[in-house]
């Protein structure tokens, strides 16, 4: 039995089947195997495919650095379709899943999805229910344990004639045994995901472009090496001297008051952070004794002068023979010293 099972094995290997072993059990011997779902779907595909066979693929195109010198694109080789069976045997088994939609398991697949012409896509699949139970028999056929494993409902379809899937429905554990569904569950999910299948199923596909195509969409999005000249002559003309030359032609406006002069270009806030340097000849400031006040909130006051004292008034001329002499220059009033005041080295800004 062992050898026969490996032959049955090493045919159904060229037939498609996806595992490297099979358990020779009566299971077996009936078609009750421990198929996976994505072994399934590549069956269907190879009989979609007229009996050819091709590895499933999940990324045919990488493209990399858009738009930029470094553009990138990278294809997939197609493989080479390995003939599993006679294009003959592919047609008369889609015929048969197609009789299932319409007069068989998966009917109420049938006419789900209208064209504008007013057919409909060809749908063809296969169901199947599976109960998964661990029982044991005594004598007569009498079950002395029976024990839920897990309840399946699959249906392996196909629509027009590039797309394929699977849909399975799995209830794991002891919680099976209060399911009693069947495969018509599956069929009924895909029949619910009609919005959204449509545009995938029915909609034609851009053509994959061509590599010369590739070539002259690449050539045409590279930039020509005289293109980079622009930017050259831009960042030239961006020089520190050239800067340094702009800023000195802006005009400058003098700060009045005592200490050194600051020139204050028109537009460009006065900075806040750094206080006014005082004169070289100020005295420093006297200790305070209390807590310092904040900068902002003190407030500059004007330094108290000296008063000047009014000139006397002059007496009245008095009439004289002598000849007139040249009239006395006036003296100007002189003016006080002025002593700097201990606010000047506060932080300020001058408005």
């Amino acid at each position: 039995e062992i050898e026969a099972f490996q032959e049955i094995h090493r045919r159904w290997q060229k037939l498609g089947y996806p595992f490297s072993s099979l358990v020779p059990s009566y299971a077996t011997a009936i078609g009750s195997s421990a198929d996976r779902p994505a072994a399934l779907a590549e069956l269907i595909g190879v009989i979609l495919n007229d009996g050819a066979r091709l590895p499933p693929v999940s990324l045919t195109r990488l493209e990399f650095a858009a738009g930029t010198p470094y553009h990138t694109v990278l294809e997939r080789e197609k493989p080479k379709p390995e003939q599993i069976y006679p294009p003959e045997v592919a047609r008369v088994m889609r015929k048969a899943l197609i009789n299932v939609v319409q007069a068989g398991t998966a009917r109420r697949l049938k006419g789900a999805f209208p064209l504008a012409d007013g057919s409909h896509l060809v749908i063809g699949g296969k169901t199947g229910t599976g109960d998964h139970r661990y029982e044991v028999y005594g004598p007569g056929g009498v079950v002395l344990e029976s024990r839920v494993v897990n309840r399946t409902a699959t249906f392996a379809f196909f629509m027009g004639k590039d797309f394929f899937g699977v849909m399975t429905v799995f209830v794991p554990g002891e919680a099976a045994a209060d399911y009693k569904f069947t495969s018509g569950l599956a069929v009924q999910l895909v029949k619910a995901m009609e919005p959204a299948l449509r545009p995938l199923v029915i909609a034609e596909p851009p053509p994959e472009p061509s590599w010369e195509e590739l070539v002259v969409q690449f050539e045409a999005e590279t930039p020509t090496p005289g293109a980079a000249a622009p930017l050259a002559s831009t960042h030239a003309e961006q020089t520190p001297a050239t800067t340094e030359a702009a800023d000195k032609a802006k005009p400058t406006i003098p700060r009045a008051g005592p200490g050194p002069s600051r020139a204050i270009q028109p537009g460009v806030p006065a900075a806040k952070s750094a206080p006014l340097s005082p004169p070289t000849t100020m005295p420093a400031p006297p200790a305070a004794k209390t807590a310092p006040a904040k900068p902002a909130t003190i407030k500059p006051t004007e330094p108290v002068l000296p008063a000047v004292p009014d000139p006397p008034p002059a007496a009245p001329a008095q009439p004289s023979t002598a000849e007139p002499t040249a009239p006395a220059t006036p003296q100007e009033p002189v003016k006080p010293t002025r002593r700097p005041s201990a606010w000047e080295d506060t932080e300020y800004v001058w408005p």
